[in-house]
């Protein structure tokens, strides 16, 4: 069936009450609390402001979700272990 029956009803859900959405969306696809916040935030500017960010945020998936922000961590942990010293010679690169 995929995933546009589940981001229209999140939509209706977003129109009714933007941070609602929003936070469907947030513990659906484990995003960080930070866009529930500025959600809110935006939504106490005016609604229209957060209607449109919490519908923005619905439809495109642009954020990484916690395990791959913890992956790329962990890459970026793996590269810097191998540079410096070689391990055969014992000499720099």
């Amino acid at each position: 069936m995929g995933e546009w029956p589940i981001k229209i009803a999140l939509c209706v859900v977003a129109i009714i009450f933007p941070p609602l959405g929003v936070l469907f969306k947030m513990l659906w696809k484990k995003w960080s609390w930070m866009i529930l916040v500025v959600n809110i935030l935006l939504t106490l500017c005016g609604y229209l402001p957060g209607i449109i960010h919490a519908i923005y945020e619905i439809l495109w998936d642009h954020q990484l979700t916690r395990r791959e922000i913890k992956e790329r961590k962990n890459q970026r942990k793996r590269r810097k272990r191998g540079r410096g010293r070689s391990r055969r010679t014992g000499g720099y690169y």
